[in-house]
């Protein structure tokens, strides 16, 4: 777990990198975030997006937390918040990556 990230972010499970800079002073990073496959998540509902709605907006009203934009965009294969705001737009609400659904199915 990384100390350095709240429970709900995108970070919490990268890994602390640790090494030394050019002068020897110890330096911390973190460990890339490699986005999960849209498929390894379970569908709850259907989001059709509204003129002049924000991904925040929506995590907000869907997902209780508005700052879980994060999760809707991973599980729709987004990368940028842009793409998300666009009218008519569906998109994919979801547990986790790998969280089995009702019944167990993925």
């Amino acid at each position: 777990m990384n100390p350095f990230a709240a429970l709900n972010s995108r970070y919490a499970q990268c890994a602390v990198q640790e090494g030394t800079d050019a002068h020897g002073r110890p330096v911390r990073w973190l460990a890339r975030r490699f986005l999960p496959d849209p498929a390894s998540m379970h569908t709850l509902q259907i989001h059709s997006v509204q003129q002049g709605e924000r991904v925040d907006q929506i995590a907000a009203q869907a997902l209780g937390d508005s700052l879980a934009w994060w999760r809707i965009m991973d599980a729709n294969g987004l990368q940028q918040v842009q793409q998300a705001a666009a009218p008519g737009l569906r998109l994919r609400l979801t547990l986790g990556p790998g969280v089995p659904g009702p019944g167990g199915a993925q």
